[in-house]
């Protein structure tokens, strides 16, 4: 992916130039439902002044210079940066391509949630239009009953304490976490509700079991290992999430493919400076085999994500945690 050119304070004017026209008839709500696959959308229907609220808290947000100046890096499925604002672009992955079509398309919206109640929902969208490009930014949604915090919900005016039920009454997170831009790129603020909405777990779970198929896997993991890694792989763990970076890197793999007989040098070795990362993987140069014993399976993607490395100016070993 190459540089994305984003600039939040020129985001900011058009938001807040955006602000000073009717802009809440141009502004449309949307309740997301990721409990079921494939997502589901709806339509929301609401007056002016909650349109107007709402919208204000993205346009709030980007307001903040501390955040217009945080820096902007590639989404990254394995190392989350902190303090940072992450980019990808929708056809980086098709499973993302098909969430961003559904959840923009008009087609694809319901327009009754009937039968449905307020629990059902887990995110809210913000969609509008400015000079041609559509911005849909999304928020996590929820209710009450799900603050626990709140013992007693009240409303006070005039020294006058009011009840307030908790039965139906919602709330709007007032960050949002993703931001689909121009229809092709999403800038991602918070790594959870992102990957929530776009099935993110399910895309790390195809992206890690097509690797692990991949004829160098299949020649030189042990089978054993290779079916175990798979069962990893098929619940999306950490270690689906490093394939699936691995994926995008084939030239690594391959290079680690193609000197595989280093390893005797390796593995097993106490003298190696970073024997602690794959203790326990084992290589047989005769059948040219790798394995590690269950329950240790990231040891061995440790090892072929090629982690380890020898700094050119200090002469000092490292460890790369990222890949």
């Amino acid at each position: 992916m190459g540089k994305v050119d984003i600039d939040l304070a020129e985001l900011n004017t058009i938001f807040q130039t955006f602000k000073q026209t009717d802009f809440e008839k141009k502004t449309e709500l949307r309740l997301i439902r990721t409990e079921v696959q494939p997502t589901e959308v709806y339509y929301l229907e609401a007056e002016d002044a909650v349109k107007s609220e709402i919208a204000n808290l993205v346009f709030s947000q980007f307001k903040s210079k501390s955040y217009q100046d945080r820096p902007i890096v590639e989404y990254d499925p394995v190392s989350e940066a902190q303090k940072t604002h992450q980019v990808i672009l929708t056809n980086t992955y098709e499973a993302i391509e098909k969430a961003k079509d559904k959840i923009e398309s008009e087609k694809e919206t319901s327009y009754t949630t009937s039968k449905l109640s307020e629990k059902n929902f887990s995110d809210y969208m913000v969609k509008f239009d400015i000079d041609g490009i559509r911005y849909c930014a999304i928020g996590g949604f929820t209710t009450v009953k799900k603050v626990k915090k709140f013992g007693i919900l009240g409303n006070l005016t005039n020294s006058k304490l009011r009840s307030i039920p908790k039965q139906g009454i919602v709330g709007f997170n007032g960050q949002i976490h993703s931001m689909i831009i121009d229809e092709c790129l999403i800038l991602i603020d918070q790594i959870q509700g992102f990957e929530r909405v776009f099935g993110m777990k399910q895309v790390f779970k195809d992206e890690a079991l097509t690797t692990l198929k991949a004829s160098n896997f299949e020649r030189y993991i042990n089978n054993e290992t290779l079916n175990n890694l798979v069962r990893k792989s098929e619940k999306g763990t950490r270690i689906a999430r490093r394939l699936t970076k691995l994926r995008r890197d084939q030239d690594r793999l391959n290079a680690f493919f193609s000197h595989v007989d280093k390893l005797s040098a390796i593995v097993g070795n106490p003298q190696h400076p970073n024997i602690n990362k794959f203790p326990d993987v084992r290589y047989d140069k005769e059948m040219k085999s790798i394995s590690v014993p269950r329950g240790e399976e990231e040891q061995l993607i440790n090892l072929i994500s090629d982690s380890s490395y020898l700094a050119e100016v200090s002469g000092r070993y490292g460890y790369d945690g990222s890949r």
